[in-house]
């Protein structure tokens, strides 16, 4: 389970650091005026509340494809293309079954919008 705390680090800090950089690859300087919409004070602020990422169905599924197969095995790839439901706070993401070539039931996968955090996850037989 702490690997896939890592691997959801790693790739929100990937996404952090493609959002700091300018369309021309260089990094840019965080503007003096960055703040927190909710509480108004700085981002980085001791006992602030968390920042919201508004996670998109695209980077959901990128998630979903990492974390997956750590737990299930790469063959829970073959269950590709992913139906992707939006909950309002969450996505679902779960395996198609391919009648002719697999057996047992499909993966599916909760991630949170707000922190991609996983809210829940199960295999169906």
């Amino acid at each position: 389970m702490r690997r896939h705390f890592v691997l959801t680090a790693v790739f929100l800090a990937c996404l952090t650091a493609i959002g700091l950089n300018g369309s021309d690859g260089t990094a840019k300087a965080p503007s003096p005026s960055c703040c927190n919409r909710i509480t108004g004070g700085p981002l980085f602020q001791t006992g602030q509340s968390k920042v919201n990422l508004h996670l998109a169905k695209d980077s959901a599924v990128k998630i979903a494809e990492i974390i997956l197969p750590d737990i299930y095995g790469e063959k829970v790839l073959k269950q590709r293309p992913w139906i992707v439901t939006d909950n309002g706070a969450s996505f679902t993401i779960r395996g198609t079954f391919h009648h002719l070539t697999s057996c047992g039931g499909v993966a599916e996968i909760t991630i949170a919008k707000s922190d991609a955090r996983v809210i829940h996850y199960i295999h169906g037989k």
